[in-house]
This record gives C-alpha cells, sequence and structure tokens, in this order.
C-alpha cells in the first residue's frame, strides 16, 4: 500500500512540472536566489482556469472544471487572492495533496 501511495504522489506531483507556466516560476524563483517574486496577475488565473480541460470527473469537492470556468471574474478574483496567499506563505492547503 505504501508503494502505491508513492506512487501516486510521484505521479502528480510532478504531472505539473511538465507545465510550461509552472517551470517559468519556478526558474523565476531559482533565479531571485529566494527574493521575493511578483505575485500572480489576475490575468495570469483567468488564463489558468480558461485551460483546464473540461468534461472531467470532480475531485472530493465535487467542483467540476465547467463550474469554474461559469463562475468568471468571482472565481478569478477568489483563486488570484488565495493563489498569492499560497505563494506569499509557501504552504498549500493539505487537500490539495490528496487523491481520489
Amino acid at each position: 500500500m505504501t508503494r502505491w501511495k508513492e506512487y501516486f504522489e510521484e505521479l502528480y506531483n510532478t504531472a505539473d512540472n511538465n507545465n510550461e507556466d509552472t517551470n517559468i516560476r519556478k526558474e523565476n524563483r531559482e533565479e531571485n536566489d529566494g527574493e521575493e517574486i511578483a505575485n500572480f496577475t489576475e490575468e495570469e488565473i483567468k488564463e489558468a482556469i480558461k485551460r483546464l480541460k473540461v468534461r472531467k470527473s470532480p475531485g472530493t469537492d465535487m467542483i467540476t472544471t465547467e463550474m469554474l470556468q461559469a463562475g468568471e471574474e468571482l472565481t478569478v478574483n477568489i483563486f488570484h487572492n488565495l493563489c498569492n496567499k499560497i505563494l506569499e506563505e509557501e504552504k498549500s492547503p493539505e487537500e490539495w495533496g490528496k487523491a481520489i
């Protein structure tokens, strides 16, 4: 059972590493030698939500991509604040590490 847990943690934790935007942010952080980097912009968040794959099963929160995309500016605002808080605190919600 432990090996399965490790396998899925590796699978889901590295899947985002292939994302161009994620790599750019990591490179910027490394180049700044730990200095503060710019917060996410609302445009970055809007574009990320727009790029989400549709017709996928929801997670444990039962929120689908279509729901996020339908939220328009409200969704962008909420995620903008949340992502910047995570960036500042360098800690994401524990639930985000769980998969179904």
